[in-house]
């Protein structure tokens, strides 16, 4: 869209946000392929979440959610969802793997949404509060999905034995 990620909030509102997007994966989906496609978090990252940085209210996440399950429901599609459930460990191993500087710019980041400016979160206590809520939320949308769902851990013991267990459960979906 052009503009920080952190700052969307400042240049459109909710629904104006909620219609792009949704106009967008209608394009997407009406795209003839030949092959599979997958889109990394592509569904939550630049959406859902976005719509929780921009302070959206759940029922318009709700309505998001319902939407994007319409467009894509006859494109033969399967969520795979990695769900971290240690979110304060992963953002403090994030935050001393990549550095002072990066870890700057995420608190300050995540300091800018609106969802995080309106309750005066600031720091590493914002960036833990805001991807707490976002993991309950998309938890929370995973478990009401009419789009099939295979879940497993973000980081398990066994990878190989972890890539089976998708590549069966997408291949019976």
């Amino acid at each position: 869209m052009g503009v920080a990620w952190a700052d969307i909030h400042r240049l459109m509102s909710v629904d104006e946000f909620a219609t792009r997007s949704i106009d967008r994966w209608t394009r997407f989906v009406r795209e003839p392929r030949s092959d599979c496609t997958i889109l990394e978090s592509f569904p939550f990252q630049c959406s859902v979440r976005v719509l929780l940085q921009m302070n959206a209210d759940r029922d318009a996440i709700d309505a998001y959610w319902r939407s994007w399950q319409k467009v894509v429901e006859n494109a033969d599609t399967c969520i795979v969802f990695f769900r971290e459930t240690d979110v304060e460990g992963l953002i403090r191993q994030t935050c001393l793997l990549r550095g002072p500087e990066w870890t700057r710019y995420l608190f300050e980041s995540i300091e800018r949404m609106r969802y995080v400016e309106v309750r005066g979160w600031h720091g590493e206590a914002a960036a833990i509060g805001l991807f707490r809520v976002y993991a309950q939320l998309l938890d929370e949308l995973l478990a009401e999905s009419t789009v099939p769902v295979v879940i497993d851990k973000a980081r398990p013991l066994n990878y190989e034995a972890r890539h089976a267990r998708v590549i069966a459960a997408v291949r019976g979906h």
